[in-house]
């Protein structure tokens, strides 16, 4: 492996797409590049949402190893976020013909769930399943399709129970059920499914969130576990923040909040925690910020067809 593809997959392993994208875009612009180098750079470029461009690479990283099961995968894969689902199923198809991946699996669920073959969809979730009993990610899309089908959480979770019961250390799996109650609007009992085994920081920022129109005292005891180690990352922040503001401390809330604003100064939901807390502090810069009047007006609407005139106001 050359030196700049080594260095761009440290840059991906380090979550700095950015950086391995630059590193690599010289190599890739030859006609001759290498597999490595196309396969990294797409990648790199899949992680920073510019699709079409990583399709590209993807493809010709596929032409220079053609024989390549995670060429085939990777394409497969940017095939279906483009929704390009016949493409992907075909794609993910030939991949498992030469290998056996749980991903890839997930991969053809995904393209035959896109094509509304549900029944084959499902089939191929729990062949990933199979092949990897705690793979939490297939087990939330198997978890979201019965859901879509049933609307009944008990039915939608039974995959997921099995492997909680036979991983009952596993976070992420517990997330990943608490998640799905959550949208139930069963939030309460996916807060007793995650909180019923270890969390890690993950899982208790989420605990946070489940319990917190309930029980703010809570939630906020979840989320100072994770501050005392990562006290400036932004979730954490984020948690702080949401915690405080639902405690009525918006004068606390505020120092988190104008953090996350100077790390990201258009993230909207820190603009909005901002407007709240200073609505609820009295400060006049809340005024400034939600000025109705300068955005928004009342007029006319034509009348509509097949209407002879527009009621009074």
């Amino acid at each position: 492996m050359t030196q700049p593809v080594e260095a761009a997959k440290a840059f991906i392993a380090q979550g700095r797409p950015q950086e391995a994208a630059a590193v690599l875009a010289p190599l890739t612009q030859s006609k001759d590049a290498g597999y490595l180098s196309l396969a990294y750079h797409a990648d790199a470029l899949k992680r920073l949402g510019q699709l079409d461009a990583a399709v590209e690479l993807a493809e010709r990283a596929l032409k220079a190893n053609p024989n390549s099961v995670s060429a085939r995968h990777n394409l497969a894969s940017l095939y279906g976020d483009l929704d390009r689902k016949a493409e992907s199923e075909r794609l993910a198809r030939s991949a498992l013909e030469i290998g056996d991946a749980p991903e890839t699996w997930v991969v053809l669920a995904r393209a035959l769930q896109g094509q509304n073959r549900f029944e084959e969809a499902e089939d191929a979730y729990r062949a990933a399943v199979k092949r990897r009993a705690n793979y939490a990610e297939a087990l939330a899309d198997l978890a979201q399709l019965l859901w879509m089908k049933t609307e009944d959480p008990a039915l939608a979770t039974h995959a997921l129970d099995i492997a909680i019961t036979n991983h009952p250390r596993d976070v992420e799996l517990r997330v990943r059920k608490a998640r799905l109650l959550q949208y139930a609007g069963q939030a309460r009992a996916g807060y007793d499914t995650l909180t019923a085994g270890p969390l890690d920081p993950v899982g208790e920022l989420t605990a946070a969130q489940l319990i917190l129109s309930d029980d703010p005292d809570r939630a906020l005891r979840h989320v100072q576990r994770v501050a005392s180690a990562a006290p400036e990352a932004a979730p954490v922040r984020l948690g702080l923040a949401e915690c405080l503001l639902a405690l009525a401390r918006p004068r606390e809330a505020i120092v988190e909040i104008e953090a996350m604003r100077r790390a990201s100064p258009n993230d909207q939901l820190a603009i909005a925690l901002q407007a709240t807390a200073w609505r609820m502090m009295g400060d006049p810069r809340y005024n400034a910020l939600y000025d109705y009047d300068a955005f928004v007006q009342p007029t006319l609407i034509d009348t509509p067809p097949g209407w002879p005139d527009l009621p009074p106001i």
